[in-house]
């Protein structure tokens, strides 16, 4: 007896990515200054980019992760997501080859959070493999959809 079909995985999976998106925005959106603080410690911004991009990304999380759990707009969603951890996961790159002491502000803009980047890399590779994955199946789920042909 089959108990959990490859459609099913596909909608658990898709709604725990969007409730890490939700999850992950709420901070951000309640406390942009300090979020804007964070972006800034990676050194990756132009300074006159970190206000608006601290305003702005949180809310694409929240829509991103809110389209994820609804199924609205899924492969835009999964695309939008994948960007997203992409470009997380090359700041967080970066931060530990050039051995910077931060506060990844993935799912907090608290100081006191856990500092550990590769752990937050980590959870990213999981994550983005989840998407793609995710990606893939609303790739083929779509009614246009037609498979390869050689």
């Amino acid at each position: 007896m089959k108990f959990l079909s490859i459609n099913h995985l596909y909608i658990i999976i898709r709604i725990a990515l969007g409730i890490t998106f939700i999850w992950a925005s709420v901070d951000k959106i309640i406390n942009p200054g300090q979020f804007a603080e964070m972006i800034n410690n990676y050194k990756m911004v132009p300074p006159i980019l970190i206000p608006s991009m601290a305003s702005f990304l949180p809310w694409i999380e929240l829509f991103t992760g809110t389209a994820l759990i609804i199924g609205f707009w899924e492969r835009g969603a999964l695309v939008i997501f994948n960007v997203l951890i992409a470009i997380f996961m090359i700041a967080l790159t970066s931060a530990l080859i050039r051995g910077l002491d931060i506060q990844c502000g993935c799912f907090t803009v608290s100081p006191d959070a856990d500092k550990e980047i590769m752990i937050s890399l980590i959870r990213d590779v999981f994550m983005i493999l989840a998407g793609m994955w995710g990606l893939t199946k609303a790739i083929q789920n779509h009614p246009t959809y037609s498979g390869c042909h050689s």
